[in-house]
């Protein structure tokens, strides 16, 4: 009996690491199951946040649209109302983007002091 003893011990041995590397397997497999499932769940709520913004954002561009398009109306009214010819409605127009008088008159191949000159009434 005596010989076997040392077989035994190291059997019970191997079958207890077993055991433990069986144990730590099925745990980890577990714990990433959740995690998975964390990030899964996740994921899903950010699709819909994301898919909650571009709605909105699809609705606040509609809403501005509707403001720059009547602004729009607007400056074009006033611009029949003062009688400004197409080219001076053109330059206005290129002013109300913030252009400065020698790009308006680079853009529309003309001076600066010929703009500048018909702003002021034909002064030079």
């Amino acid at each position: 009996m005596r010989s076997t003893d040392p077989l035994d011990l190291v059997t019970f041995l191997a079958d207890l690491l077993e055991t433990g590397i069986w144990v730590a397997a099925t745990t980890m497999t577990a714990v990433v199951s959740v995690e998975a499932r964390e990030l899964h769940s996740e994921k899903l709520r950010l699709l819909q946040d994301l898919n909650t913004a571009w709605h909105d954002s699809a609705r606040w561009r509609a809403a501005a649209q509707a403001h720059v398009t009547g602004l729009s109306r607007a400056i074009e009214s006033q611009f029949r109302t003062w009688g400004l010819t197409e080219a001076e409605a053109d330059s206005a127009r290129l002013m109300l983007k913030g252009l400065s008088h020698k790009e308006i008159a680079m853009l529309r191949q003309g001076s600066e002091a010929t703009r500048a000159s018909a702003r002021d009434g034909g002064i030079p």
